[in-house]
């Protein structure tokens, strides 16, 4: 059995990233008014922040967040990293010095709702919260509780519990957060990709060659 091991590694980090920067850089606010077309203009700039020397934690250091710690590198950033295996005092530890914490792990026992109420509490008050692994990671109402308090600086959500996200879920009325509705993956010429390494793989296993992507089924992933 195979699956798509690293084929959305690269659009998923730059998804983590376009979304970090737009509540940095108040993008998301901007949006709105230019839809009021409300011009604020100096009054904005004291809300707006750079990703430059931020604490940025990775929960799980798979590809694609790999790939997200190259593109942050340029910003200078501090990189703290967990996975699913770590003791979770670790975690802890880091949580109460992250600026931004992003999640990118899969849906296993290990990871299903290690950011619960109790841990989102850890969290700094300013911090952002990227999940782009699965929903089933957080606990969605601490989450959105935090958020409405103010006691998060923002979330960046591109997977949730439900899919799609039902019209009367909270998460849609959170100040600072993105819902960006599982396409972070997505590219113009995603199918193609697909049957490309579908087709590859397949010739592979006829030719009796080594599969890409193999699952490791004791992991489940």
């Amino acid at each position: 059995m195979t699956n798509l091991a690293g084929f959305f590694t690269e659009p998923v980090a730059q998804s983590m990233l376009a979304g970090v920067l737009a509540l940095y850089r108040g993008i998301d606010h901007l949006v709105l008014l230019k839809e009021e077309r409300n011009w604020v203009g100096d009054a904005l700039r004291e809300e707006l922040k750079t990703l430059d020397q931020a604490t940025v934690l990775l929960y799980g250091f798979g590809s694609i967040n790999r790939r997200f710690a190259e593109l942050i590198a340029p910003f200078g950033c501090r990189v703290l990293t967990s996975n699913s295996g770590t003791i979770l005092g670790e975690l802890d530890s880091h949580l109460t010095a992250a600026d931004v914490v992003v999640s990118a792990v899969p849906d296993t026992p290990e990871t299903r709702g290690v950011f619960s109420g109790e841990r989102l509490k850890r969290f700094k008050q300013d911090s952002l919260f990227v999940n782009f692994g699965r929903g089933s990671v957080v606990d969605e109402n601490a989450l959105i509780e935090g958020l409405k308090l103010k006691k998060l600086g923002g979330a960046v959500i591109d997977v949730t519990a439900e899919e799609p996200l039902p019209k009367e879920h909270g998460l849609w009325d959170c100040p600072n957060t993105l819902i960006t509705q599982h396409s972070g993956g997505g590219t113009v010429d995603e199918i193609e990709r697909k049957i490309e390494l579908f087709g590859s793989n397949l010739t592979r296993f006829r030719n009796g060659e080594p599969l890409e992507g193999l699952v490791d089924l004791e992991k489940g992933y």
